[in-house]
């Protein structure tokens, strides 16, 4: 397991970059934890072909988990400023 914090103002990449022309091909998974005191954002899912998925709102204090497989990146969007506790896994 890999651990780590994302500040998040307009868009970030909480995973991958812009920049990756290829989807990731092994089953990892994402979890996803909205600070309790922050903010809601938006978060969406890039294919190699750059085309975003809106996934949805996390609202502060909510926890989502998503298969990486097939993408190159993730997204949170928030206009004012949150913080996103993040978690890399890999489903043994």
């Amino acid at each position: 397991m890999f651990q780590y914090i994302v500040r998040v103002r307009d868009k970030t990449y909480v995973w991958g970059s812009n920049d990756l022309e290829v989807a990731l091909s092994l089953p990892i998974v994402l979890v996803v934890n909205n600070d309790a005191f922050g903010d809601a954002v938006e978060i969406a899912s890039e294919s190699p072909q750059g085309a975003p998925a809106v996934l949805g709102i996390l609202q502060p204090g909510q926890c989502w988990t998503l298969v990486l497989t097939g993408l190159r990146g993730v997204t949170a969007t928030c206009e004012t400023d949150t913080t996103l506790a993040c978690a890399i896994l890999s489903p043994s």
